[in-house]
C-alpha cells in the first residue's frame, strides 16, 4: 500500500477552507478535494 496521508487535523490547520475530505499523496505530491476525485485519482494512481 502506498504511503499515502490523510490527516483530519493538519488539513483543518492548513487548509484555508477546511474542506474534508482531503488528500495529499507525499508520493506524487498531489493534494485534492472532493471524494470522487479522490476515488478517481486513487484508483488511476495505485490501482494495479
Amino acid at each position: 500500500m502506498p504511503n499515502l496521508i490523510l490527516h483530519q487535523v493538519n488539513v483543518l490547520g492548513s487548509v484555508a477552507t477546511s474542506t474534508l475530505p482531503y488528500l495529499e499523496d507525499p508520493n506524487t505530491g498531489v493534494k485534492m478535494y472532493e471524494s470522487s476525485k479522490i476515488m478517481d485519482y486513487l484508483e488511476q494512481q495505485y490501482a494495479k
